[in-house]
């Protein structure tokens, strides 16, 4: 292989001829077996690549790349919540209300998405959970209410990961009973417009203005 050409292994002057991907289907005798997946990276991984992949009305493309991006996004959220339970031990600081705010907003999403049977946004959506929770690990801050709202996070992985979830809620020694977690409308009111900033047609940056701003000041 030299990025353009494909060759056999055996035979390094054998070319290969690609073909057009295409969706799995028994009549084309292209599938693959659930079963040496789940033995290789775990039902949960598999379970989260399938939706991750596409809408259900969609085929599923299949790719050994998004197999393993799948697998080792698992792996690192397992590596936050050992983080997060591991600051939770931590002496409790104030209240942080900005997880209050994004705990809702995400329920918010996933709640839509689930109504929608867009499976793929709800992936997406542990993709912000992610990224939004590995900022709090960096401070190492107890927020009265990190634990609570990270729970709540987990709960919410319960319809893609349910293997995953329960295992790090029992480590949380989460006592409520496994409800779906509800919105707080407090906090779903926000006082800032995202303000998207342009420069040639194309998007470079946002910010949070007050909606009470004028067009002079922004």
């Amino acid at each position: 292989m030299d990025g353009k050409n494909y060759f056999s292994k055996k035979n390094k002057k054998e070319k290969i001829k690609v073909g057009p991907s295409e969706s799995m289907s028994k009549s084309k005798k292209n599938t693959i077996d659930p079963e040496n997946m789940i033995n290789q990276y775990g039902a949960d991984s598999v379970r989260f690549f399938i939706l991750a992949d596409s809408p259900p009305e969609r085929d599923i493309q299949w790719s050994e790349e998004g197999m393993i991006s799948s697998y080792k996004f698992i792996q690192k959220f397992s590596v936050l919540c050992d983080q997060i339970y591991e600051i939770s031990k931590l002496k409790p600081d104030n209240l942080n209300e900005k997880l209050e705010i994004f705990t809702n907003q995400s329920i918010t999403k996933i709640n839509n998405a689930l109504n929608k049977f867009r499976y793929n946004v709800i992936v997406a959506t542990y993709h912000e959970i992610y990224s939004f929770y590995k900022k709090f690990t960096e401070k190492n801050k107890n927020y009265s209410n990190l634990k609570h709202n990270f729970e709540k996070m987990i709960l919410l992985m319960m319809p893609v990961i349910p293997h995953f979830a329960n295992e790090y809620l029992e480590k949380f020694n989460y006592k409520s009973i496994h409800g779906w977690p509800e919105i707080n409308q407090k906090y779903l009111i926000d006082e800032n417009n995202e303000i998207v900033i342009q420069v040639n047609g194309k998007k470079r940056n946002t910010i949070a203005a007050s909606k009470e701003i004028s067009e002079v000041e922004l």
